[in-house]
């Protein structure tokens, strides 16, 4: 793989200590092996051995390699685009979005579109027409939360808009006041100019 990093590659100071792990299994299964003394063995031969002995070696193989498998996913190995800091001079902007049951009318563009459909390509446009301001979404009906966080990456945005649905029945309401103080709060917690 090309690019391979590590973003915690302290992690991988763990894997370090399986030699260790792999001696202290061999050396237990060698302490618990009991020896009984007899003349003649013979008769031990031709009993079959159970299959959960056979398994038993195997089965630890696996856990190492789980535990190793486990190491490796902790230092977050990642491949590709690189991480940078990105200098904005946008401001921050919060949307609210209703997705409460009245906005399953199909009462815009003649009937052909829900009004959420509407509003998310309005959404969607404007989002599209940005290009150095963080956004962020709040969607509402009876109660409000943060769709999705201050981000400058819209794509992610765009994706949680798609797939934004009308609130449950139990849901239901039009809690906009509540939406605009979430949205307020997330602004007035960003570092950013708004």
């Amino acid at each position: 793989m090309q690019n391979l990093r590590f973003e915690n590659p302290e992690w991988l100071l763990l894997l370090l200590f399986l030699p260790l792990l792999v001696y202290v299994f061999v050396r237990r299964k060698r302490f618990r092996q009991s020896s009984v003394r007899y003349s003649d063995i013979s008769k031990f031969n031709e009993l079959k051995v159970p299959v959960s002995i056979k398994l038993s070696n195997f089965l630890s193989i696996l856990k190492i390699l789980g535990l190793a498998l486990l190491i490796v996913a902790m230092a977050r190995p990642q491949a590709g685009r690189s991480t940078r800091e990105v200098s904005s001079d946008g401001i921050d902007i919060m949307l609210t979005l209703d997705v409460s049951s009245s906005m399953e009318l199909n009462d815009l563009d003649n009937g052909e579109r829900t009004r959420l459909e509407v509003a998310k390509q309005v959404v969607s446009d404007f989002i599209s027409g940005r290009e150095s301001d963080r956004i962020g979404m709040v969607v509402f009906a009876g109660e409000s939360f943060t769709q999705c966080p201050l981000t400058l990456d819209y794509n992610i945005l765009l994706g949680f808009l798609r797939g934004i649905p009308i609130a449950e029945k139990s849901w239901d309401g039009t809690a906009i006041g509540m939406a605009l103080i979430n949205a307020v709060n997330s602004l007035r917690e960003a570092e950013g100019r708004s």
